[in-house]
């Protein structure tokens, strides 16, 4: 509330020396001594025992999807753009280099992540087993890990069921 009160004050003054002289600038010493309670500060975390909690609450599918954002801090377009081409069992690396977008709710591939750079994550052994088990169940023909059908994910069904985990947590 002081800065705001001393900017609105410094421009008071400008008026008073630059358009009317004869203005009065009507911010006293009263003003500054009045306390005005700041807002509180909202924490902007979440602790593990709340991303926990959380995940317990998300259906099956969606479990890996989740903490692989949560744990590699990857966006929701990468973490959906997992092909069988951008992960490496053998090496235990996570190419990241597309990313699907959504527009009007259809799915599409682009072809670079949203910052247009290029990276190579290791993974743990915990995320590797997940990561195969959802290989064993792609089906034929299907190259993404996370699928709607065999193709690429839509967005409405991560984000309802992301929001339902949240209330529920």
């Amino acid at each position: 509330f002081k800065e705001e009160l001393k900017y609105l004050k410094a421009m008071l003054n400008w008026y008073r020396s630059e358009k009317d002289f004869t203005f009065t600038v009507p911010i006293t010493k009263y003003h500054y001594r009045t306390r005005i309670a700041d807002a509180p500060i909202k924490r902007k975390s979440v602790s593990i025992e709340e991303v926990a909690r959380f995940i317990s609450f998300l259906p099956e599918e969606l479990v890996v999807m989740a903490k692989l954002q949560f744990f590699y801090a990857l966006r929701i377009g990468e973490v959906c753009a997992l092909t069988t081409d951008t992960v490496d069992f053998a090496r235990k690396r996570i190419h990241l280099r597309q990313t699907i977008i959504w527009p009007k709710d259809r799915p599409q591939l682009k072809p670079s992540t949203k910052t247009g750079q290029e990276s190579e994550l290791e993974f743990s052994s915990e995320i590797g087993l997940l990561l195969s088990r959802l290989d064993a169940k792609r089906p034929k023909g299907c190259r993404y890990f996370f699928h709607h059908e065999g193709k690429a994910p839509r967005y409405r069904p991560i984000i309802e069921a992301y929001n339902k985990a949240l209330r529920e947590a």
